[in-house]
């Protein structure tokens, strides 16, 4: 339980000093009620997570977790499938880790990568999929308890291969309105000497027809050290962020409803930064895992498309592999 404790505690780290903005970091302001805000949430989730990962140690079952993180370029997706992953105990595996890990572990790999950038073509499926099952039969042989993928699959055939080689519990689809979207990617810049990622755009969209909440995401700015170094990757150019946004709406929307039809799918839509948002989706998802194992939910839980709550149970498990 500490190490879910202490997890917890760096993925708040961010959001205590997203409040700090209005007196410093919450953790040494003398704001009390900020600080009393942030603790609360804290103590929440670390509470929700623990009684779960305890119910499930109680009743002799190792819970395990294969969920699947999907979502257009720019929402996030994968800064909140590592948050989570991180506090459930699970890993994170992104497709794009796995390539650059083999890139520079192989040199004929790196090469076939090379030839397929220079021809403007992707890797092939099987080539990924092939990466991925070896990823699972290394985690299945280490004893890990699931997996947190992140951004795969992105059509049809990808999700129906996939499901040949693992089971797949929950898809998360993470989505905002296109606006944000654009906002988000082209407002994304790196420092051309550390490398770190920042995020400049300052998202503010009033609440109208068809969207009761106004949006707001605050930027992500760089320190001074950074700040004159920043460059922008070319793919973030507004009129390449439109089009690629295009492509990916209607390519991706078989993979929703091919998991939408197994009762897997839980469509979240993101109208808030992290410090908003992430306790959110804990509490969801820790509704999937109460669902799981009969304990409580938290109040105020999204719930999967396709399914009532009763047919919400796990599906057989091949330890993640076939």
């Amino acid at each position: 339980m500490a190490s879910h404790l202490a997890a917890l505690r760096r993925a708040w780290q961010p959001a205590m000093c997203r409040f700090g903005a209005l007196g410093g970091c919450v953790g040494n302001t003398n704001n009390h009620f900020l600080r009393a805000t942030v603790s609360s949430m804290m103590f929440r989730q670390t509470h929700s997570l623990v009684e779960w990962a305890r119910g499930m140690e109680d009743a002799g079952q190792p819970a395990r977790t294969n969920w699947v993180f999907v979502g257009p370029n720019g929402v996030g997706k994968g800064t909140y499938a590592k948050k989570v992953a991180e506090l459930v105990g699970i890993p994170h595996i992104s497709t794009g880790d796995l390539v650059r890990e083999r890139i520079e572990q192989d040199a004929e790999f790196s090469a076939k990568v090379k030839a397929c950038t220079h021809a403007g073509k992707l890797l092939s499926d099987e080539t990924i999929l092939s990466l991925l099952l070896d990823r699972f039969e290394k985690g299945a042989a280490s004893g890990e308890r699931g997996f947190i993928l992140d951004g795969f699959p992105r059509t049809l055939h990808q999700a129906e291969q996939l499901s040949q080689i693992t089971d797949v519990h929950l898809v998360v689809h993470m989505d905002a309105i296109d606006e944000v979207l654009v906002q988000k990617c082209t407002g994304r810049r790196a420092c051309a000497e550390c490398g770190r990622g920042f995020n400049l755009a300052d998202v503010h969209v009033p609440a109208g027809p068809g969207r009761p909440h106004t949006i707001r995401m605050p930027p992500m700015p760089p320190p001074d050290t950074c700040a004159h170094k920043m460059v922008q990757r070319p793919d973030d150019a507004e009129e390449v962020v439109r089009r690629r946004l295009h492509q990916f709406r209607s390519q991706s929307q078989p993979v929703y409803d091919y998991y939408h039809e197994r009762g897997l799918l839980l469509d979240y839509e993101i109208h808030a930064g992290m410090t908003e948002t992430l306790p959110e989706i804990l509490d969801t998802l820790h509704a999937e895992m109460a669902a799981r194992t009969g304990a409580a939910a938290p109040p105020h839980t999204a719930t999967v498309a396709g399914a009532a709550p009763e047919d919400r149970s796990p599906s057989s498990v091949r330890i993640g592999l076939a």
